[in-house]
């Protein structure tokens, strides 16, 4: 039986924490919420107290006033955690998500005891030193799209990452209700995600951190390409570099007990 949730906003910031264990703090992706990590938590909460956090802007966290940085979206998640969190914690960032994850790993040191990056390019888009990113154009495109039809545009593009799933119908009913409880993000903050994925550069700092750090890639992944993550890995020694064979942008959700179980092995080799 799943442990009691208890589910608090402070600030702007919407936290949902259940489970018994070390701290494991959750960030989704663009566009997304936390409750799509949904099929993972009753595992999970077996082995952790779990954060999950819905990005401000996001889910349940609507009211954010201040212009979008990871930064400041980065010290928010922070001060919202205070209250529940003292200990270091272990971070799993998603997409975007892992952009935050990152920052807060190299700022707040003291917060983090090792990282996992979910499909998260360091550099996003596309530059002369790495080629490895997606072209500008493809994100601006997506974001017009979203703002043109957010639940279509949201379903066509997670169809097509759980694509190997074994249960891809009904994941798909699943996310279709995911989608709707919760109400779409306004456009300045799906614009802002997207300036963030943009000039957000995260390679020097995965090269200088001294804290383990696990990522995971699915060798179809139509927004983050497997050779970024590859590539990104090579950047220090401390990574452990995990690729999925015919899964797509979101791993989790095509295969939620081998994630938990990567989870869960990672967690333990850090205690180890």
């Amino acid at each position: 039986m799943l442990k009691r949730r208890v589910s608090m906003t402070t600030s702007s910031t919407h936290i949902q924490t259940v489970g018994q264990g070390p701290d494991l703090v959750m960030l989704h992706g663009w566009a997304m919420h936390s409750g799509y990590f949904e099929p993972l938590i009753e595992t999970l909460a077996k082995h952790f107290r779990v954060h999950l956090v819905d990005i401000p802007g996001h889910g349940k966290s609507r009211d954010y006033p201040y212009l979008y940085s990871v930064e400041k979206l980065a010290n928010e998640i922070l001060s919202a955690l205070d209250p529940v969190m003292s200990n270091k914690a272990l971070w799993l960032g998603w997409s975007l998500g892992g952009s935050i994850a990152t920052w807060i790993a190299a700022h707040c040191s003291q917060k983090v005891a090792a990282l996992i990056l979910v499909a998260s390019n360091p550099r996003f888009v596309q530059q002369s030193d790495w080629p490895y990113g997606i072209e500008d154009k493809t994100l601006q495109d997506f974001l017009n799209n979203l703002t043109i039809d957010y639940e279509k545009t949201l379903l066509r593009f997670l169809s097509l990452q759980i694509r190997g799933a074994k249960n891809k119908r009904e994941l798909l009913r699943q996310l279709r209700k995911q989608m709707q409880q919760l109400a779409v993000p306004d456009n300045e903050v799906l614009n802002g995600g997207l300036e963030i994925l943009r000039q957000f550069d995260g390679r020097n700092i995965l090269s200088q951190l001294n804290i383990p750090v696990l990522m995971i890639a699915g060798e179809k992944d139509t927004l983050v390409p497997v050779k970024a993550i590859e590539h990104a890995a090579e950047l220090s020694g401390a990574v452990k570099l995990s690729v999925w064979r015919a899964t797509g942008h979101a791993p989790f959700l095509s295969d939620p007990q081998r994630f938990t179980n990567e989870v869960k092995a990672f967690a333990d080799e850090i205690v180890a």
